[in-house]
This record gives structure tokens, sequence and C-alpha cells, in this order.
């Protein structure tokens, strides 16, 4: 029975490879614009992928990075204003990592991707200076929650000013003309100015 389960499980995720669809999907998930810079470190093909693909409906920049070790360097040169980073890593795994961010003093908010996601694991995360952590396979709810308490709203522009000042210009067709013939003459003022004071 179990086997069973295993086998359509792997079946669904095989025919949505095939497909192009991400394996992570959950329905009626709303998805905030947000502002920010993220380091992800992440080995995994698949989850840099799915991650990343997570990412961009935020519209939030990466810098991938594929071991501690680059994490660490990208960390020190960057301003990030949030870290993803797989436990697993190759050079330097996640937790050397972090100790190594601790002890620079770098204070950027990290989140452990891990699938050891008992108490005990979790609190050596902290203990090492992890924030918290994100389940691998990522749940995409709890996910966005990171997000946004880390990320900031876009700023919005003011477009009712700016579509105000285009429709009078529209509307207004010798405006553009008397405008450049005005900036004209005064450009001409100046260089005389200018160029009698010499």
């Amino acid at each position: 029975m179990a086997d069973e389960k295993l086998t359509k499980g792997f079946k669904k995720e095989s025919a949505a490879l095939k497909e192009d669809k991400p394996l992570l999907m959950e329905k009626s998930l709303q998805v905030s614009s947000l502002a920010g810079h993220i380091l992800l470190a992440v080995n995994s093909t698949l989850n840099q992928d799915l991650i990343t693909n997570a990412l961009k409906k935020t519209k939030a920049t990466v810098d991938l990075v594929e071991n501690g070790q680059e994490a660490l360097q990208k960390a020190i040169s960057g301003q990030f204003d949030l870290i993803l980073m797989d436990i697993q890593l190759p050079v330097m795994d996640g937790k050397e990592t972090m100790a190594c961010l601790q002890q620079l003093g770098i204070d950027i908010p990290a989140y452990a991707l891990t699938t050891n996601n008992s108490s005990s694991d979790i609190e050596e995360y902290v203990a090492v200076g992890f924030s918290g952590t994100l389940s691998t396979p990522v749940n995409l709810s709890q996910f966005y929650q990171v997000l946004t308490q880390h990320l900031r709203e876009p700023v919005k522009e003011n477009n009712t000013q700016e579509s105000t000042l285009s429709r009078f210009i529209a509307t207004t067709p010798n405006l553009k003309t008397l405008f450049f013939t005005e900036l004209h003459k005064q450009h001409v003022a100046i260089a005389d100015s200018i160029g009698s004071s010499n």
C-alpha cells in the first residue's frame, strides 16, 4: 500500500517534470510583490529551480550560489535583506558558513533550508545564528510568510500626478512647441550672459 502511494507520487512528479510544471503548487496562494535582495545558497539544481521560480513571483532580486564559501564571500561583499541557505552545502556546510557570518558580525536574517526539522535540529540551527528553518521540499505558504516578514513592499509611484500632466500636454498641442521655444530663448540668454561676463 505504501509502495503504491510512493509510486503514484513519483509518477505524478515525473509527469510534472516532463510538462515543465513546478512540483510545488498550492492553489489560491496570493503572492505579494516584494522589494529586496536575497542570497540563495543551494547546490541542488531542482531546489534552485523551485525556489528561484517561487521568488520570481515576488519580484525580489536573487543572487544564487552553490556552496558555503561562495555564500560567505557574497554575504560579506553584498547588501542582502535575507539569506536562504541549504544546510548541506559543499566546501563549507550551512552551519559552518553561518558561524563564520556571525563571527564577522554580519547580521542578516538567515533561514536554514533543510529536511532535518526535529526540535533538536532547529535548536542547533538557531544556536549557530539562523533566524529559523524552512523545510525542503519548500512549503510555499511558510516560504512566502518568511519573505513578507523580511522584505518590504515596493514603493508605489504617484501615477495620478503623472497621468494628469500627460493628459494636459496631450490636450494642449502648442504647449510642447512653446516650451522648447522658451527653453531655446533662455539657453541663448544664459550663453550671452556668460560670454559677456568673460
